[in-house]
């Protein structure tokens, strides 16, 4: 359909015809505005039920009384109740609660059963199955290491001991097929596991966006029942001990195999904060603590620890605080200027920029520790962030004779340049750079409008340029932030 030759209108009421309608009588079946309710309930001759239009459109109708919309849900019976069903025998003394109630709260079952499948138990089941591979390996380097050993014994008394080397390795292989079973068995489990996550993942991704109530009512978490993780197993390998020849004792003079055992620690996920596991998020922010800093105006703020915080103004002072409203610590930017931006590294060192000196640096035990200077073609920061694994990204563009000649993001580690990620960004001022969840580097181009996402590797994933139904013109990404699931301008 052409936007540009078509359109809709809100549902209006149906007396005044003017006004947006929120309510709705179930009884004459029209559409009223809370100017009109008041108006329309003088009315005596009928008995009006005026309801929220919400509840009208969405309450499912009752199987019992087709007529009558489920206005109340029954917890005891676990099914949606019209206003009749409520006063029969069938259901007297059973606690009824308002269906949009029980709607919105099995909502938030599913966006926390959601939230832990996608952010915990699918992460920790993934990293399960990868310890198996890790298993399999150092097995596979220690078996390769015990026969090594035994074969070179092997060389000395060949003649003698023949039989016995054959006796030995077939221990040790006996051995490797019952660590391997086990592994392979529980491989096999996880696999299942992860594959049933997935499959559970995208039925609650389903019933999220849904407005079926009956569907949604009817979801029962599974979350439980993953609580219970893979058991760690720790195998005690056998090593291989050569002594020095006895032929009078020939088998002890050869050497023996440390006992072979397999310990598997039962592991169970208990989140660390069951009261937020739904995530829910407030319709109005909390505020927990109002600090005031120093600066006319404040430009970033930093997590250093649990307790601290770094923060950046128009000063070339950028300044420690603590949750009490306490200045912990003052770092002065050496060249005079202004910072453009700040970081915060793993261990809680800052990291800034300074435009003027084309350079990155690393406040770390007190000492200024540059990251990047100034070279030739002058690579001038934009953003920097720190990663995940302690990396420091950023976002350089290349400025010659005042002409900006296109911009590439940096990987640095132990203050070293480890790669080029990715390349062919615009030139110009304006770019923010982070790392969400998936590892991959996320980067706002406010020249080009767009948002560009790429693998830690640099392979392209997608670009964002606005809500398609916005003009170009209207998306001027200036900074970026990641979360759990999405990403936020």
């Amino acid at each position: 359909m052409d936007p540009q030759k078509s359109g809709q209108d809100v549902v209006r009421c149906t007396l005044c015809k003017i006004y947006v309608a929120p309510m709705y009588c179930e009884v004459c079946h029209i559409n009223l505005c809370k100017d009109c309710v008041e108006k329309h309930l003088s009315v005596k001759s009928t008995i009006h039920r005026v309801v929220p239009f919400e509840q009208y459109l969405f309450s499912p109708k009752c199987p019992d009384h087709p007529e009558k919309q489920c206005e109340h849900y029954c917890n005891q019976c676990d099914i949606p109740l019209c206003s009749q069903c409520v006063v029969s025998k069938k259901h007297k003394n059973h606690k009824a609660v308002c269906v949009m109630e029980s709607f919105r709260k099995q909502q938030n079952i599913l966006r926390r059963d959601l939230n832990e499948l996608v952010d915990s138990f699918h992460h920790m089941y993934k990293e399960a199955a990868s310890q198996i591979q890790f298993h399999k390996a150092d097995l596979k380097k220690n078996s390769k290491k015990l026969k090594t050993a035994l074969n070179q014994q092997k060389e000395i008394w060949y003649r003698e001991i023949d039989n016995i080397v054959i006796n030995i390795q077939s221990k040790f292989d006996e051995m490797d097929s019952r660590y391997l079973a086990i592994l392979d068995k529980q491989e096999l489990e996880i696999n299942d596991k992860i594959t049933n996550i997935s499959r559970i993942v995208s039925d609650i991704k389903d019933l999220v966006d849904s407005n079926d109530i009956n569907r949604v009512l009817m979801y029962k978490s599974k979350n439980e029942e993953l609580r219970e993780l893979p058991p760690e197993f720790t195998a005690s390998l056998p090593n291989f001990k050569p002594k020095p020849i006895d032929k009078e004792h020939l088998l002890e003079q050869f050497g023996s195999v440390s006992p072979f055992s397999i310990k598997a620690k039962e592991q169970v996920y208990t989140p660390s904060d069951p009261g937020n596991q739904s995530r829910v998020f407030l319709d109005d922010p909390k505020v927990t603590a109002d600090i005031k800093t120093i600066y006319d105006e404040l430009y970033d703020v930093f997590l250093s620890n649990d307790n601290e915080f770094w923060t950046r103004g128009n000063s070339k002072v950028m300044k420690l605080y603590n949750l009490e409203g306490k200045l912990v610590k003052c770092v002065r930017n050496e060249s005079g200027d202004k910072p453009l931006l700040i970081a915060v590294t793993l261990d809680g060192n800052l990291v800034y920029t300074d435009l003027s000196q084309s350079s990155i640096n690393v406040v770390k035990d007190n000492k200024l520790q540059p990251l990047i200077k100034r070279k030739g073609w002058w690579w001038i920061p934009l953003s920097v962030c720190c990663s995940s694994s302690g990396d420091i990204l950023a976002i350089m563009t290349k400025m010659f004779h005042n002409d900006f000649l296109g911009s590439s993001v940096f990987r640095y580690t132990d203050f070293k340049k480890k790669q080029c990620i990715a390349s062919g960004y615009s030139g110009g001022h304006f770019k923010s750079i982070t790392e969400n969840r998936n590892l991959d580097i996320c980067v706002s181009d406010n020249e080009d409008r767009a948002v560009v996402v790429v693998t830690a590797d640099g392979k392209f994933r997608f670009r964002y340029t606005g809500i398609p139904s916005t003009a170009k013109e209207s998306f001027v990404p200036i900074a970026i932030a990641t979360e759990t699931v999405r990403l936020t301008f």
